[in-house]
């Protein structure tokens, strides 16, 4: 439990962030970029806080690798948002 590695998703609360966005039946496409969308705003949020109530970074010292790992989700998920449009 707790921190196994240094990429974002190496963590507890982290695995439950940082997932496949391809592995969702075609059928629900509208949910499917809806969620994506709802998904980068909240990454978007933890490496570029609209307030001080959003302690990600806090939690991770401010740690360059961090905020690259979830910039790369954050393009994994509008890469796949782009593929449904």
């Amino acid at each position: 439990m707790g921190d196994w590695g240094n990429h974002a998703w190496e963590t507890d609360e982290g695995a439950d962030w940082f997932g496949s966005p391809y592995m969702v039946p075609s059928q629900y496409g509208a949910e499917l970029a809806a969620l994506l969308r709802k998904s980068i705003e909240v990454l978007g949020h933890m490496i570029a806080p609209p307030s001080d109530d959003w302690a990600f970074l806090d939690l991770w010292e401010g740690d360059e690798a961090v905020k690259e790992d979830v910039s790369n989700q954050i393009a994994a998920l509008q890469a796949r948002l782009a593929q449904l449009s």
